[in-house]
């Protein structure tokens, strides 16, 4: 009977430990999740930090949104890390800025998807290092720039799609590696140049897609390795210049296709390989502009040029590089095509390049005159490659100053060293005047009104043997005609010419 109680006992102390440990474990799972204001938040596992899991009304909720850095609930304060899953998703009567603190590390996939009532700035906190697949999808109402702080070393697919009122720029951080497949896709607001950043390596399918509003330069820089199907498609708004690096592996179709903005497409990928089709839509698909091949440049894959739209092309590589196959189908075989000195034969008789029916060297010449004559001497001169950089140096005699570079009567510059880049044949002028002589046309030492007569003869086509053109340019505009009448008068009140 006595061992028949004792286990009786134990057995009752076996089922109030049980529902002890029941109870305990109850009360410890309620104490994760709270409300503080209209937020709701989860505890972490390290006990110290809170997930904001959403909005006390949901899908209903209103106004302004505001997420504070750290909340305090029965007398425990905890940092607020992260913003949770479907956390906001489809609140879309929310408005005015959103900012996420900068406690916060992780925005959570779908975080703030299809919240298109915000209507301000959208400032990501410096703490951040995630932004989750569709993170701000469809939050298309904010405005101004969007920056994305360095500290950030993942964007989820979808993580911006679809934001279009951006409008401003938008910062790519350096941490990056991958900028994933659609992540700022049909994002049109932007404005400006884009920047990728020397740390990324990859630049996914869709990515940029749709973004029409960029303007300037896309410079892809030497890191880059694939370029994903379709990333840049449709951003036609670029006015610049393309740089294709030398680094890039791989491209597939569609890249750049309807990018029609481009002045000019430098390819410069030394070891790409061939591009694989699923369509006709090749890499540069209806790319407007100059195709300038870099001089590293030993072969064409295949497909990448075709059915591109091309106004001219512009080879750096002496040796014409090996064609792949329909790598120029499709363009215009009657543009215009430059090659280097020396290589005319060799491009006319290779295979690929001897469809192009308008072959012509690139020799350009650079020429100077200097006026007055002895005045001074010009360095620089000579034949360049198109393309390239002249530097041009204008150095003054004893006794004279160097006053501006002139071409076609029009001042292109004042300083005396001048450099351009060398798209055609170019005549200049260089200026030298002795100081103190403007308004002297008849080289007489005395600025008078037989100098205001000098000038007046001619114009009209008739003109003293002492006639000096630099001192008879008394407003210094590269032209002579009535102004300069004017401003040698003014020389003679004892004024300064304009």
């Amino acid at each position: 009977m006595r061992s028949n109680t004792l286990q009786l006992k134990r057995a009752v102390s076996a089922v109030l430990f049980v529902l002890l440990l029941s109870a305990v474990g109850m009360t410890k799972a309620f104490a994760q999740s709270f409300t503080v204001g209209y937020l709701n938040y989860s505890v972490n596992d390290d006990g110290a930090t809170v997930t904001v899991t959403g909005h006390v009304n949901g899908t209903g909720a209103t106004g302004e949104l505001v997420i504070p850095e750290t909340v305090t609930y029965n007398e425990s304060t905890y940092s607020v890390t992260t913003i949770g899953t479907d956390a906001f998703l489809q609140c879309s009567r929310l408005t005015g800025n959103l900012v996420i603190p900068n406690s916060v590390t992780t925005i959570e996939e779908w975080a703030f998807r299809d919240c298109e009532g915000f209507n301000g700035n959208l400032t990501i906190g410096n703490s951040v290092t995630t932004i989750g697949d569709f993170a701000f999808c469809f939050c298309w109402g904010f405005t101004g720039n969007l920056v994305i702080p360095n500290s950030v070393t993942t964007i989820g697919e979808f993580a911006f799609s679809e934001c279009s009122g951006f409008t401003g720029d938008l910062v790519i951080p350096n941490s990056l590696t991958t900028i994933s497949e659609y992540s700022f896709w049909n994002c049109n607001g932007f404005t400006g140049n884009l920047v990728i950043p020397n740390s990324v390596t990859t630049i996914e399918a869709f990515a940029f897609s749709g973004c029409g509003g960029f303007t300037g330069n896309l410079v892809i820089p030497n890191s880059v390795t694939t370029i994903g199907y379709g990333a840049f498609s449709d951003c036609g708004g670029f006015t610049g210049n393309l740089v294709i690096p030398n680094s890039l592996d791989t491209i597939f179709a569609q890249a750049f296709c309807n990018c029609t903005g481009f002045s000019s497409v430098e390819y410069n990928a030394t070891n790409c390989a061939d591009v694989q089709l699923w369509d006709e839509y090749a890499p540069f698909y209806f790319c407007t502009g100059q195709l300038i091949i870099g001089e590293s440049v030993e072969r064409i894959p295949a497909n990448m040029f075709k059915w591109s739209a091309f106004s001219q092309i512009l080879s750096h590589a002496e040796m014409p590089p090996t064609v792949g196959t329909d790598a120029f189908y499709g363009i215009d075989h009657d543009i215009l095509v430059y090659v280097p000195c020396g290589s005319l034969s060799d491009y006319q008789n290779s295979e690929g390049w001897n469809e192009f029916n308008n072959i012509f060297n690139t020799c350009l010449e650079i020429t100077a005159l200097v006026i007055p004559a002895n005045s001074g001497t010009v360095t620089g001169t000579g034949t360049y490659e198109m393309g390239t950089t002249c530097t041009l140096t204008a150095i003054a005699n004893e006794g004279y100053t160097f006053l501006y570079w002139i071409e076609n009567e029009t001042v292109v510059s004042t300083d005396a060293t001048y450099s351009f880049v060398v798209i055609e044949d170019r005549n200049l002028v260089a200026g030298f005047i002795v100081p103190g002589s403007l308004g002297d046309v008849n080289d007489d030492h005395v600025v008078n009104v037989a100098d205001v007569q000098a000038v007046a003869s001619y114009m009209y086509g008739y003109y003293l043997p002492t006639f000096n053109v630099i001192n008879a340019d008394a407003n210094q505009d590269g032209k002579i005609d009535i102004g300069d009448i004017q401003a040698i008068l003014m020389i003679i009140q004892n004024y300064q010419p304009d």
